[in-house]
């Protein structure tokens, strides 16, 4: 039913921990797609000890839009959600997008507020408030809003069906392919929402692509 899809790239530090949150959701069933996407560190030692745990994908360095994409092709479920390899999902994350997929026929993808960690801290901010700084706006003001700014915290869940009718990522993006996606989906009538609640847990890093402007 939920495909959790995590690229990783040289994330030693932190992909022990993104994985084992997407294992310990407690809905079911979920699948995690793991994106070894050309690692020279580690990362590739530390995927191989889950074994049938999660399914496992190695290539040559795409990016991230690449991973995001090769994930995609490889993933089952009927929702896919992406979780960055330096992030986290709270236990009930995915249970939650799910349960408000099923209830809101109309909404195509759904997204939470996120706890922010400092590179290793993590603080009483969230994504919404803190960071964004910026209301989600409601369904007449989404396609005006994405214009002007990226209202979407990343790891987002949506159903496969209109990520894969709209093409996927745009591998030619070195960043921000997810804000041209959430465009692209938005431009064809996908209906995007929000839960209000803190259910991830996003990492702030001085030298991740987010921060590069």
């Amino acid at each position: 039913m939920l495909s959790i899809v995590i690229p990783a790239y040289n994330v030693e530090r932190f992909v022990r921990a993104a994985v084992d949150s997407a294992l310990a959701q407690s809905y079911a069933p979920t699948e995690v797609v793991v994106i070894d996407d050309g690692s020279t560190d580690s990362t590739s030692a530390i995927l191989d000890g889950y074994g049938d745990d999660i399914v496992l994908i190695r290539q040559l360095n795409r990016g991230l839009a690449g991973a995001r994409n090769s994930g995609v092709a490889r993933a089952q479920g009927e929702f896919l959600g992406w979780l960055d390899a330096d992030d986290l999902w709270e236990s009930t994350r995915a249970e939650r997008c799910v349960e408000y997929l099923q209830r809101h026929r109309e909404v195509g993808v759904v997204t939470t507020d996120a706890r922010i960690i400092d590179d290793d801290t993590l603080t009483a901010r969230t994504y919404y408030r803190d960071v964004l700084r910026s209301s989600f706006p409601d369904v007449t003001h989404q396609l005006a809003t994405i214009l002007d700014h990226n209202f979407m915290f990343v790891g987002a869940v949506v159903r496969s069906s209109l990520l894969r009718r709209c093409g996927g990522f745009d591998e030619t993006l070195r960043r921000s392919e997810d804000y041209e996606l959430w465009c692209r989906l938005l431009l064809d009538g996908v209906q995007f929402a929000l839960i209000d609640e803190p259910l991830a847990q996003y990492r702030v890093r001085s030298d991740s692509l987010s921060a590069d402007r």
